[in-house]
């Protein structure tokens, strides 16, 4: 490395029309440990990633008892919504006469996919109840950041599996 910078050093000089510099000399006027100032000068701070935080798992977990998942479980047959928040995948599926399950993870098959940016994540969490998350939640469906929701079945089909008689899914879904 000294001599790399003793050889640009030399090359300068030779354009300029000054005198060469030796390298008896270049190692005179280069600090005694370049290798250590070199890597304080170059040293790189990179930021993690931005992924969610898994919050949002948590209180929908804390929240399943509530009333809205059982109205919900009472006229749903079989649902899976897949959820995606920041990069913290997790599903919320009935199947059959059981309750709602939160599981981390993707599903194997879902109904819809709602996309949650991740710097709403903690906005979304800070409701105390249903009603004031499902608020918040739908007034991101319209404004930035927003949520973005696919449906992967057709309405007519979520709509025989009794998702139009749940007012928590209708509004999870935008419907």
């Amino acid at each position: 490395m000294a001599f790399l910078w003793w050889l640009k050093k030399k090359e300068k000089g030779d354009e300029a029309g000054e005198k060469p510099v030796t390298q008896e000399e270049s190692k005179e006027s280069q600090p005694e440990s370049p290798s250590v100032e070199a890597k304080e000068v170059k040293k790189i701070t990179v930021e993690p990633e931005v992924v969610g935080k898994g919050i949002l798992v948590e209180w929908f977990r804390s929240k399943l008892g509530e009333s809205e998942f059982q109205e919900a479980e009472k006229r749903l047959e079989t649902l899976t919504l897949q959820f995606q928040v920041g990069g913290t995948p997790f599903h919320l599926s009935k199947v059959g006469v059981s309750p709602f399950t939160l599981k981390e993870g993707r599903a194997l098959s879902y109904d819809a996919l709602i996309v949650i940016p991740a710097e709403l994540e903690e906005i979304l969490a800070s409701s105390d109840t249903m009603t004031s998350f499902l608020e918040k939640y739908k007034e991101h469906l319209r404004k930035p950041p927003r949520i973005r929701v696919q449906l992967i079945k057709s309405l007519e089909e979520l709509e025989r599996k009794g998702v139009m008689s749940s007012k928590l899914v209708r509004g999870l879904l935008g419907i």
